[in-house]
């Protein structure tokens, strides 16, 4: 289902499709780009993360917004389109649409209505009203739902007939039928001719009738399918507020059992199986983005070790037909491939904000800027060669010396996550953490290491540190020297973390990974070069 709410700025629009999404898990898909300087808008974005769901994921990309939301599994709530256009003043409006029609979950599109003001006075004014105007009318024809939210009251807009030929010429389907008549989770919904709806006895509130009738912004989070969603499954309707906030009068809540926002994850995101899928998803390219859940955890040392083990097989596969220098090159270059750079990067934005001399506000600032700065090209440029002349120094191929490295690695990310303090109010790595049911511990708040996370972490710990050990002794047993140091180094990095932004990051679990692996290796070859 795709609902696109439109809404004046500060009226509510956002708050609105927060109630329609529910409690998630899901993904917000974020567009805004906060430059350094824009305090008023760095506030705003603030005011966003602080009351998004913890279950959430949080991705943000200013520009590549069709190819980000075509990757994403289950449900996404994309906001906004106009800052989307502001960053990207010739947006790719069929690529969205497309990306919006395909994929299986579903969406939330919010929107700024610009065209209800005065018209623009600069060129590039005009333009970006056009553009937005473009992006909003092309959304809506796709759009199962539209609401227009005014003043915080939401206007459940009727659904439009496209020109003719034009669904046939542009390949879009077009938003046909009227709202849906019956639906007694929606109060006061109008049809298409403006006339009042039948069947609303079972909320006990009188049908509107005449233009669209306004609702309380409360009262949305049960939206009735109209147009071409009244044929969909019956889980894609009848959404829940969030959490938290009380329906409104006469608003039905879902069927039992029936989760909000419902996602074609489904129960298999709490399952052992689940948990593997996820874990791969968030260490890997492999299954596209998606919000991962803490029985993810488990699952990093194994996945970890699989990782190694494929590229030691690589390294040993390579070294005899190039040679000990290519073939680490060669390796260092797979192991950035199958991780699609993700824990590498955790590293530049890491040593941007944690190694130069900054205020501490300014510390998550910088590692959120996707600029790189000098002490991200030096640590990475240092540690590619320092990882390269390991292996390369190694001699001979190390499969499961590999294996038991990455394998601490991943361990020491899970175990970080599940004892330490979220720095940050949002982010990819939030989606982990446990809810502990209750108000001590918002994944932001300050919280002692291990008490968020209850005994959560025995479990990953206990498999990465005997899957590491078990790896290292099929190596060599003074491998188990490699292990400690790799582990020491990540206890490292997540100190000073912890005594820089006051926990971690997304980003400094990937740089605790990281460091740990190549220290891990320049161990190695202390102990194990002849």
């Amino acid at each position: 289902m795709i609902t696109l709410v439109l809404g004046g700025v500060r009226s509510g629009k956002s708050e609105v499709a927060e109630r329609l999404a529910g409690p998630g898990p899901g993904t917000y898909l974020a567009t805004g780009l906060v430059t350094p300087g824009d305090d008023d808008f760095a506030e705003r974005v603030a005011h966003h993360r602080a009351r998004r769901p913890a279950s959430w994921a949080t991705v943000e990309e200013p520009r590549a917004v069709p190819a980000v939301l075509a990757r994403l599994h289950g449900p996404v709530l994309l906001d906004a389109l106009g800052t989307w256009i502001a960053n990207d003043p010739r947006p790719d409006l069929d690529a969205l649409v497309q990306a919006l029609v395909s994929r299986r979950g579903d969406t939330i599109v919010v929107s700024e209505e610009v065209g209800l003001g005065v018209h623009p006075v600069s060129e590039v004014g005009r333009l970006f009203a056009d553009r937005l105007g473009e992006a909003n009318r092309r959304v809506a024809e796709v759009a199962d739902r539209c609401l227009l939210v005014v003043a915080g009251r939401v206007i459940d807009l009727p659904a439009g007939t496209p020109a003719p030929g034009e669904a046939a010429s542009t390949g879009r389907r077009p938003a046909t039928g009227t709202a849906a008549s019956g639906d007694a989770a929606s109060v006061g919904t109008p049809t298409a001719a403006g006339t009042a709806r039948s069947g609303e006895g079972a909320s006990g509130t009188p049908p509107a009738t005449g233009a669209a009738a306004s609702t309380d912004a409360a009262s949305v989070g049960t939206p009735p399918a109209t147009g071409a969603a009244a044929s969909r499954d019956a889980a894609s309707t009848g959404r829940p507020p969030a959490t938290g906030t009380p329906p409104a009068a006469g608003v039905t809540a879902p069927a039992a059992g029936m989760p909000p926002f419902a996602t074609d994850r489904g129960a298999a995101s709490g399952s052992v199986m689940g948990g593997l899928r996820e874990a791969v998803a968030f260490l890997t390219p492999l299954g596209g983005a998606t919000a991962p859940s803490p029985a993810a955890f488990s699952w990093f040392p194994v996945v970890g070790a699989l990782i190694g083990l494929l590229l030691g097989g690589l390294w040993w596969a390579a070294e005899e037909p190039l040679g000990p220098l290519a073939a680490a090159a060669l390796v260092v270059a797979a192991d950035l491939a199958l991780t699609g750079a993700l824990h590498f990067d955790g590293l530049l934005d890491s040593a941007d904000g944690l190694l130069p001399h900054l205020r501490p506000e300014r510390r998550l600032a910088v590692m959120a800027d996707p600029n790189v700065g000098a002490f991200a090209v030096a640590t990475g440029a240092t540690t590619l060669l320092l990882r390269t002349a390991a292996l390369a120094a190694l001699g001979t191929a190390r499969p499961f010396l590999l294996a038991a490295l990455w394998s601490l690695s991943r361990t020491a990310m899970a175990v970080t996550a599940l004892t330490g303090r979220y720095a940050r109010s949002h982010g990819l790595a939030s989606s982990f953490l446990p809810d502990t049911g209750t108000a001590t511990h918002d994944r932001t708040g300050p919280a002692p290491a291990g008490r968020a996370a209850g005994n959560q972490w025995v479990l990953p710990a206990s498999v990465g540190a005997v899957l590491a050990v078990v790896l290292a002794v099929g190596n060599e047993i003074s491998s188990v020297v490699a292990v400690v140091a790799g582990g020491l180094a990540a206890a490292a990095v997540a100190a000073l973390a912890r005594r820089r932004i006051g926990g971690f990051t997304g980003d400094t679990l990937g740089a605790g990974g990281v460091v740990a692996e190549t220290i891990g290796l320049l161990t190695a070859v202390a102990v194990l070069r002849p």
